[in-house]
């Protein structure tokens, strides 16, 4: 029988010949209530992906009780972003009974009872701003305006923008080691090239003094000693010796750093004695040779010539004797065999008339420098570089901190923290018990006491 039904029975019956009715009533029990309400999601916080094909509804789950149904379901959104507060509901979210995006956006109607699941469907799914957003669902109904609410939140992202974000964990990841380590190395490097450039400027303008002398071919010696100081003061050579390569080992070093010092250092100490007898060599002894000869303002006699080629073979016979003698015994004898050349000079006055030129090309290294005042250019476009790119980050770092994620930023306090912060002073309610030591200690100022 239906619920709610009253039927009115009788009842006759004789009793003494006389024939009775009663009257009476049936009636089945009143319909139970329909109601519902709103199961939470299958999970606390929905993943959602706005890249195209992906599945961007979110379930919700209604139960209904009693013998009639429900009507007019409709959606209310209104969780919002926790860093920039933008609402969810950008995306003109509806109610459908299937994930596709094309469903009618009208009220729902559920005719009987049990567990529906349905879907929040957005209308244009690229306009969904990513990010985490947490706040109610709110589901309402034809007898029920004020509706049924859970909590809820759901992350809202994009393959592309995880890609990216790849990227730039990459991008950081290399920014911060070429800091740490290559840039640091490569200060270290020029710190230890300080000792070996000026050795380099002192080794070239000697071959340059050498080269511009004439009559000098038979100086074999002293042009094999100068390539061979200069190839000792090559990278690739001060490398085996204890300066950092360029790029860093990720093994352990064979020798530690003071080992490694005291190498470079020994090798370095070498090639500048080597320098200092060298320059006696060519410029006291081969030059002076050369500029005598060319002064003599006529021919050579044959005399005269064998007497240039034997002073000058004698001068370059000290190359080839290394380690070379001290430079207080080895000036004395190079100054010696010049004034016995020139002696023999002042004792004819015939014209020479021949001279050749002596050229030993060096070839340098294009990336090394040769001389302090490059190195120290270089030492400085690393240091301004770096300085650049910690300031750079730094304010990148502020602006995330600050303003990115104060979407009510602007106002005259703000601006301050801003100040306070580029300065490295506590912001916030440590900046409260801050003093004057705390401005001085920032700045790496010390006070008078």
């Amino acid at each position: 029988m239906p619920a709610g039904l009253a039927l009115s029975r009788y009842v006759t019956f004789k009793l003494d010949g006389i024939e009775w009715a009663l009257a009476y009533e049936l009636k089945t029990p009143p319909a139970a209530p329909t109601t519902w309400s709103l199961k939470p999601p299958p999970t606390s916080g929905r993943s959602v992906l706005t890249d195209a094909g992906a599945t961007t509804a979110i379930p919700i789950n209604v139960a209904i009780t009693g013998n009639a149904g429900v009507t007019g379901l409709r959606l209310v959104l209104d969780p919002v972003e926790q860093q920039t507060k933008r609402s969810l509901a950008k995306g003109g979210w509806k109610l459908c009974k299937t994930t596709t995006p094309t469903c009618n956006d009208e009220p729902i109607s559920l005719p009987t009872a049990g567990v529906h699941k349905l879907w929040a469907v957005p209308t244009t799914v690229g306009e969904l701003e990513l990010g985490k957003y947490e706040g109610m669902l709110t589901v309402a109904s034809s007898d029920k305006s004020s509706g049924e609410s859970v909590s809820f939140s759901v992350n809202v992202s994009s393959r592309r923008v995880q890609l990216w974000g790849l990227i730039v964990i990459l991008a950081g990841t290399v920014l911060a080691t070429y800091v740490t380590v290559f840039v640091r190395l490569k200060a270290a490097r020029n710190d230890m090239l300080e000792a070996a450039v000026p050795l380099r400027e002192v080794h070239d303008n000697i071959k340059a003094a050498l080269d511009r002398a004439g009559g000098v071919e038979h100086a074999k010696r002293t042009a094999a000693a100068l390539n061979d100081v200069n190839k000792q003061l090559s990278d690739a050579a001060l490398e085996s010796k204890g300066l950092p390569t360029r790029i860093p080992s990720p093994w352990p070093a064979r020798l530690n750093d003071a080992a490694r010092l005291e190498l470079f250092k020994r090798h370095v100490e070498t090639q500048a004695v080597r320098l200092a007898a060298l320059d006696v060599l060519v410029n006291a002894g081969i030059v002076a040779l050369a500029a005598a000869r060319q002064s003599y303002g006529t021919t050579l006699t044959q005399a005269q010539l064998e007497a240039f080629t034997a002073a000058l073979q004698h001068i370059d016979a000290f190359a080839s004797k290394e380690p070379f003698p001290p430079l207080a015994t080895l000036t004395p004898m190079v100054d010696a065999a010049v004034e016995k050349f020139r002696a023999i000079l002042a004792h004819d006055d015939s014209q020479i008339a021949s001279s050749t030129a002596f050229a030993t090309a060096a070839a340098f290294a294009a990336d090394e420098p040769r001389t302090l005042q490059v190195l120290r250019l270089r030492m400085a476009r690393t240091s301004l570089a770096v300085w650049v790119l910690v300031l750079l980050v730094t304010v990148l770092t502020g602006a995330y901190s600050l303003i990115l994620t104060n979407p009510g930023f602007g106002t005259e306090l703000d601006l301050l923290t801003c100040f306070f912060w580029g300065l490295g002073l506590p912001t916030g309610a440590a900046l409260a018990s801050a003093t004057t030591s705390t401005v001085s200690t920032a700045f790496n100022v010390t006070r008078p006491q």
